[in-house]
């Protein structure tokens, strides 16, 4: 299984409210309880907040007025320290890290400025490197199952694609899928050398490639759920508008519309049909604008 940046976003994020700040740890409700300096993913993970880091948004200090210092949670796979505010570090007889958030807050020092390092594999050569795995964009309908494990749940979209045998072949249905973040962080092959900076926050994110099956037993990993395709309509003429990523390669206009009844400009979503296609490195995907949609 390959995610793109939003999706690794999605889950680090979880990661810094459920875990990654002294709130959690104190109150005894984070993964990081009694696990400094042990190893608990894989060696490729390195995860920090720093606000000061020009390739992010960058926040000198919070909200507080307390100067932001670098914060290392995962180093090499091993758990290193969580964040402070002047409330969870007079606890311990510490100083602020400089993550206070806006008063009133009941999260604690939940970090904003997180950071992934990145690896050395381009997306390309992760997706040359699996036989038949699926290819992430995007998390939504994200939600906690077991914070101490950090277990969430959530769904695919704005793509998702089967790859087989090194190639991108064609879309496929939403997957809805719970699954431990640090099991997931555990089984990583590979890190992307390129990051993007996510609109959700302040953080920035490479992709990676995982050992993650993608038929699990029931219970646990993914599982196919209902395909849905965003399209544009105007004037009754209904036009595919779905998001191929641009990695795959260069894109070309889908060359498909439908006569609708309806006018006005508006967004609907529509269960997956067998029509109209999108190309990507030579490639014909299927872009399955179809049959009906929801009004």
């Amino acid at each position: 299984m390959i995610l793109e940046p939003y999706a690794v976003g999605e889950l680090l994020s979880f990661l810094g409210y459920l875990g990654f700040n002294s709130l959690a740890v104190q109150e005894e409700r984070s993964f990081f309880c009694n696990q400094i300096g042990k190893k608990l993913v894989d060696e490729k993970v390195t995860i920090f907040d720093d606000g000061l880091d020009p390739l992010g948004l960058q926040v000198p200090f919070d909200f507080e007025g307390v100067p932001k210092r670098k914060v290392r949670f995962f180093e090499k796979g091993i758990a290193r320290e969580v964040t402070y505010d002047s409330f969870t570090a007079g606890r311990e007889g510490k100083a602020s890290t400089g993550h206070g958030l806006i008063a009133p807050n009941t999260a604690g020092p939940v970090p904003i400025n997180l950071f992934m390092s990145e690896g050395d594999a381009s997306l390309s050569e992760m997706v040359r490197s699996i036989r038949k795995g699926v290819y992430v964009t995007r998390f939504h309908y994200t939600n906690v199952v077991e914070p101490m494990k950090a277990v969430i749940t959530g769904m695919t979209r704005d793509g998702t694609f089967l790859i087989e045998d090194g190639e991108i072949k064609r879309p496929i249905k939403n997957l809805r899928f719970t699954e431990s973040i640090l099991r997931t962080l555990s089984r990583i092959r590979a890190v992307s050398r390129d990051r993007r900076l996510c609109s959700e926050g302040n953080d920035l994110f490479p992709a990676f490639c995982d050992r993650h099956r993608s038929s699990c037993p029931p219970g646990g990993g993914f599982q196919f759920f209902r395909n849905l395709i965003t399209v544009a309509y105007s004037d009754g003429v209904l036009k595919y508008t779905g998001r191929f990523n641009p990695a795959l390669g260069p894109l070309r206009p889908c060359p498909f519309e439908q006569r609708f009844g309806a006018n006005g400009e508006n967004r609907e979503e529509m269960d997956g049909g067998d029509s109209g296609f999108c190309e990507a490195e030579g490639l014909r995907l299927r872009g399955y604008p179809g049959r009906s949609a929801s009004t």
